[in-house]
């Protein structure tokens, strides 16, 4: 076949065929200005859509508080990350992005990226949403100028997925990366190894009710439906739904900062620690075999 016809064969139409069948976004529709306070932030490839919220620093996440414990050196030597230990709360940034699919490909964008770090006694997280397409470079500077004084990017997952995500987009618009030279610290990949005697499941979700105490409220929806209603919110122009996107993508880094203080309060000093699990115990001795250091680990 030749090129216009293996197009015809995948469902590509010409666009004066299918322009009239496209849904229209509706007169009444809500749109995002409308459905959340968004702000407009000018970069010099135009304006990126924003939602701040800042949280104070201490309030509980359930029953763990969103705060910060020092990393301590076993977590450092785990990650192969010396420098973690000189870093001081304002160096982290956890972040986590909603995207329209889970290929990662280069036809996947990341239409709403959450970023949260610690700014003297506040929790600060910033969302940066692409009301359309068009809008990316400006999202991802506006990111980039966010995260730019961060020298730890905190994720969940984030190493298979989410930091090669935006490491792509950025050369797709011919930007620099703003992980590079970061250090990336995965968070599941330490879930993993903690927990993985004691619980059945070590997803955010399972951990946050597991490990720190807390729950989503109804706002909440389930993960694999988010790049539905991205796709529905562009053909329609209908933002109400989002609402509860931008709530799991809060939550999820909220509950990073939480996770991240609990795990280093429990990695410092463990066996001062009664109330700690013995299987737990069993994980931690896994983390400091892996850092090299077995003698404690026994």
């Amino acid at each position: 076949m030749n090129l216009s016809e293996r197009l015809k064969a995948l469902g590509v139409r010409l666009g004066a065929e299918t322009q009239a069948a496209a849904p229209q976004a509706s007169p009444a529709a809500c749109g995002i200005e409308q459905a959340l306070p968004m702000e407009v932030y000018p970069t010099r490839y135009g304006e990126a859509c924003t939602l701040e919220r800042r949280h104070p620093a201490g309030r509980l996440y359930g029953a763990t508080p969103l705060a910060f414990h020092p990393p301590p050196d076993v977590l450092a030597a785990w990650a192969q990350a010396p420098a973690l230990q000189t870093c001081a709360p304002e160096d982290y940034l956890f972040f986590d992005t909603e995207t329209t699919g889970l290929s990662g490909g280069s036809g996947t964008y990341a239409f709403l990226i959450g970023a949260g770090r610690f700014e003297g006694e506040t929790f600060w997280v910033r969302q940066f949403f692409l009301r359309e397409p068009g809008e990316e470079a400006a999202q991802l500077a506006a990111l980039a100028e966010f995260a730019a004084n961060c020298r730890v990017w905190v994720s969940f997952n984030g190493r298979s997925f989410d930091g090669p995500l935006l490491e792509t987009r950025c050369t797709l618009n011919r930007l620099p990366s703003p992980l590079e030279g970061r250090i990336h610290l995965d968070l599941l990949l330490l879930a993993r190894r903690l927990w993985r005697e004691r619980l059945p499941s070590r997803t955010l979700l399972s951990l946050e009710s597991a490990i720190l105490g807390a729950g989503r409220s109804r706002e909440d929806i389930p993960g694999w439906v988010i790049p539905h209603l991205y796709l529905d919110y562009l053909r329609t122009g209908e933002a109400h739904l989002l609402k509860g996107v931008f709530y799991h993508n809060e939550m999820d880094i909220l509950a990073m900062a939480a996770l991240l203080n609990r795990l280093s309060v429990l990695l410092d000093n463990p066996l001062d620690k009664p109330e700690t699990p013995a299987l737990d115990l069993a994980g931690i001795a896994g983390v400091f075999e892996k850092a090299g250091r077995t003698a404690e680990a026994a």
